[in-house]
């Protein structure tokens, strides 16, 4: 959790290395040997919620802008119906890339770049091409716009992305747009709706990997580890009112410099940095969410219930504050 505080804060890359270490040696390895251990899920989801979506590490804004920006392009355009498809979409690599209607557009990327030849990383090679093309031939981003505007790339595209949060962040999107229904921010202009969640944000990572936990380890009998469990979706929620926006600029790398340097006409170099401010839509999910883990606990009458309660009775006056301002 926090091996990272050894490195100096002026090195935020290697920082984040050892969180990202961290956080996917607990996904990837972890929970797949230990898959009825809810310690291991709400050990995850702490690292989302506290290492990278609190402010105690110096060097936090720049984890969650390399969560923010590995994350972005898999949601885009992040509505109900980009979440719905990510759902429905096949996940067997093999049986798409000999899709009779997919086969075309494989086949043209093959030709176009010797890169595209291996099936295994095809997919990440794609996506890749769709936010980069100069790291592959010219010929490689034509066969995009060849297919663009068609059925073929709109469902290879969809298929790509549901297949890279399914194997490389082990994210399912049924799961994520169940999560997008039960705790997406309220909808004011349709109080039956909810919006999805921002899957950008590392607390949202943090209520996947507890609610995942919960479910997979979950037990009938109290047990304290399942408790903090239940907290971490709780404070993420809360996390997510406080600060759930997310904006992401891009900023001059240095301010002594002009926009252009004149001699040689060339852009000022540029950095993008991030930005959270509270989304009040969040509100209803958490105190919804609240309330049914104070019913979950209210038969042991001891800390557990009591805490809660008091802490649902402190936001709630933070909340009004909130809306009032």
């Amino acid at each position: 959790y926090n091996i990272s505080a050894a490195i100096p804060a002026t090195e935020p890359h290697e920082r984040w290395r050892w969180v990202k270490n961290g956080y996917e040696l607990l996904r990837d390895q972890g929970i797949v040997l230990n898959p009825k251990s809810i310690a291991l899920y709400h050990e995850l989801a702490r690292i989302f919620h506290h290492k990278i979506g609190s402010v105690s590490d110096d060097a936090h804004k720049y984890y969650k802008l390399q969560l923010a920006e590995a994350m972005e392009p898999l949601i885009a355009p992040a509505d109900q119906r980009h979440f719905k498809a990510l759902a429905n979409s096949p996940t067997d690599l093999l049986k798409v890339i000999n899709d009779p209607n997919i086969t075309g557009l494989v086949t043209a990327l093959k030709s176009a770049d010797e890169t595209f030849a291996d099936d295994d990383k095809i997919v990440s090679n794609y996506l890749t091409l769709r936010q980069n093309p100069r790291k592959f031939k010219p010929n490689a981003f034509r066969v995009i716009n060849d297919f663009r505007g068609t059925a073929t790339l709109q469902k290879f595209d969809i298929f790509a992305k549901a297949y890279q949060l399914c194997n490389t962040w082990k994210l399912e999107p049924v799961l994520m747009q169940q999560l997008n229904e039960l705790y997406g921010p309220a909808d004011w202009n349709d109080p039956n709706k909810h919006l999805p969640l921002d899957w950008r944000h590392p607390c949202t990572h943090a209520i996947y990997w507890a609610v995942k936990g919960l479910r997979a380890a979950g037990k009938e009998e109290f047990s304290v580890e399942e408790a903090n469990t239940d907290r971490i979706v709780n404070h993420s929620l809360q996390e997510l009112f406080r600060n759930g926006k997310i904006f992401i600029y891009n900023v001059p790398a240095d301010n002594t410099k002009t926009t252009q340097t004149a001699a040689t006409d060339e852009p000022r170099a540029v950095k993008r940095q991030i930005f959270l401010r509270p989304d009040l839509r969040m509100f209803e999910p958490y105190n919804k969410s609240t309330l049914t883990r104070i019913e979950k606990y209210k038969d042991l009458r001891e800390s557990t219930y009591e805490s809660l309660k008091t802490g649902h009775r402190n936001m709630l006056k933070n909340a009004v504050f909130s809306f009032y301002k």
